[in-house]
C-alpha cells in the first residue's frame, strides 16, 4: 500500500467501495454515513500517509474525492485540521487577502463549491472548530471560506441563515430538532463572527446613538441583544450580566462618547472578542479627529500589552 505504483489500484478499489449516490449518503447533523465498506485501518493510512494523500489530491477525480469525504467525513476532519494548521503557525502571519487567494485554489474548497452536500458539512465542521479552538486565526479561515462558498450558492445554510432581521439567527437555532440545537448554535455563532459586513452596521448604529439625544428604542435593544450574544453566547446568567454591562456602558456614555474608557474596559465588555472590538473602534474613529484617533489606538494597544505582561 505504501508503494506509489499501487496508488492507481487503490483509487479503483476506493471508487468501487463508495456509494454512487452523493445524496442520502450522509446525515448532515450527526455526520453518520449509513454504510462503511472501507476499513478503519485503510482510512487511517489514507489520512496519515503523506505520499498517498498528495496522490489523492493531485490525481483523483473531484467526484471520487467528494463521495469519499461525504461517506467518510473523518477524512474531512483531517483535511480541515491540516488547513487550520497552515494558518495558525505562531511564527507566520498571513493577510486576509493572501488567505482568500490561497483558499480559492485549495483543492477542498474547489470541490466543495461544486457540491452543496459537501459544502454544508464543511461549514458545519469548520464552525465546530471555530468554537473548539477559540482562536482568531481560525475565525479568519471561516471568514474567507464563507466568502468563497457564499457566492457559489453551493451551501444551503447561506439561504437558510440570512440576517433578514435580528430575530432570524435565534429562529434558525431554535426551529429544528432538539438533538441538533448545539450544532445550529455553533454554526450561527461562527457565521455571525465571520460575517463582519453584516455586524458592522449594527455596531455602528449603537455607536452613532451615543452621539445623539434620542431615547433608547426597541430596535437598539434588539441590536444589542444580538451583538451581546456574539460576545457572550452562554445562554445563562453570564450572558445576562454581559448584556447589562454593555447596555449600561453605552447608555451612560450618551453625549460623551465611548472612546474615553474603551481602552480600559474592552476586555471585560467584549470578553476579549477582538472582532467586536475592531468594529467598535472603526465606528468610534469616524467620530474623532486625528489626534483623538491616535490616542485611542495607543491606549488600546498599551493597555493590552500591560494586561498580557501581567498575566505572564
Amino acid at each position: 500500500m505504501h508503494e506509489e505504483k499501487a496508488f492507481p489500484a487503490i483509487e479503483r478499489f476506493v471508487r468501487l467501495a463508495l456509494s454512487q449516490q452523493e445524496d442520502d449518503t450522509t446525515d448532515l447533523i450527526n455526520f453518520d454515513p449509513p454504510q462503511r465498506l472501507l476499513s478503519d485501518q485503510f482510512l487511517s493510512h489514507l489520512a496519515i500517509d503523506d505520499r498517498l494523500r498528495k496522490h489523492v489530491t493531485a490525481y483523483w477525480s473531484s467526484e471520487t474525492k467528494t463521495r469519499l469525504f461525504l461517506q467518510y467525513n473523518e477524512l474531512l476532519d483531517t483535511e480541515l485540521l491540516d488547513l487550520i494548521a497552515i494558518y495558525t503557525l505562531p511564527e507566520r502571519y498571513v493577510s486576509m487577502h493572501e488567505i482568500q487567494q490561497q483558499l480559492s485554489q485549495y483543492h477542498l474548497l474547489k470541490i466543495a463549491m461544486a457540491s452543496s452536500a459537501l459544502s454544508e458539512i464543511l461549514i458545519n465542521k469548520l464552525a465546530s472548530f471555530v468554537v473548539l479552538f477559540a482562536d482568531w486565526r481560525v475565525v479568519r479561515i471561516m471568514q474567507n471560506v464563507c466568502r468563497i462558498l457564499e457566492p457559489a450558492k453551493s451551501c444551503k445554510v447561506f439561504t437558510d441563515f440570512i440576517l433578514q432581521d435580528l430575530k432570524s439567527p435565534f429562529n434558525y437555532i431554535h426551529c429544528g430538532p432538539l438533538a441538533s440545537i448545539e450544532t445550529r448554535r455553533n454554526l450561527v455563532w461562527s457565521l455571525s463572527v465571520a460575517s463582519v459586513r453584516n455586524i458592522w452596521p449594527l455596531v455602528n448604529s449603537l455607536v452613532g446613538w451615543v452621539q445623539t439625544s434620542d431615547l433608547w428604542s426597541s430596535a437598539l435593544e434588539d441590536t444589542l441583544i444580538y451583538v451581546n450574544w456574539i460576545i457572550c453566547p452562554t445562554n445563562d446568567n453570564r450572558e445576562s450580566r454581559s448584556f447589562s454591562d454593555l447596555k449600561s456602558w453605552i447608555q451612560s456614555s450618551q453625549g460623551k462618547g465611548l472612546f474615553h474608557n474603551l481602552a480600559s474596559l474592552w476586555r471585560k465588555l467584549f470578553s476579549d472578542n477582538a472582532v467586536i472590538l475592531s468594529l467598535f473602534v472603526i465606528a468610534i474613529l469616524n467620530q474623532l479627529n486625528i489626534d483623538q484617533q491616535i490616542a485611542l489606538i495607543q491606549k488600546i494597544y498599551f493597555s493590552s500589552v500591560a494586561e498580557d505582561d501581567a498575566s505572564m
